[in-house]
């Protein structure tokens, strides 16, 4: 198919991700109450995307969540 792009190239480009981080230790990330994962994993899953897919451009936004 002509038009077809494949997916790394689909992906390439920059992330903006906003992280909303918890006071209490270990630091986790999370929406209001809801905690998602630590700091530390969300670092480990950015290191291992930027590893697959070393085109791409990742901008941190860090905010306190105050939920």
């Amino acid at each position: 198919v002509p038009n077809m792009v494949d997916l790394r190239t689909a992906l390439e480009g920059i992330r903006y991700l906003d992280l909303r981080v918890n006071s209490e230790r270990p630091l986790t990330i999370g929406h209001q109450h809801i905690k998602f994962m630590t700091l530390a994993e969300a670092f480990f899953d950015i290191k291992r995307f930027l590893k697959e897919f070393p085109s791409e451009f990742i901008i941190l936004a860090f905010q306190r969540n105050s939920g």
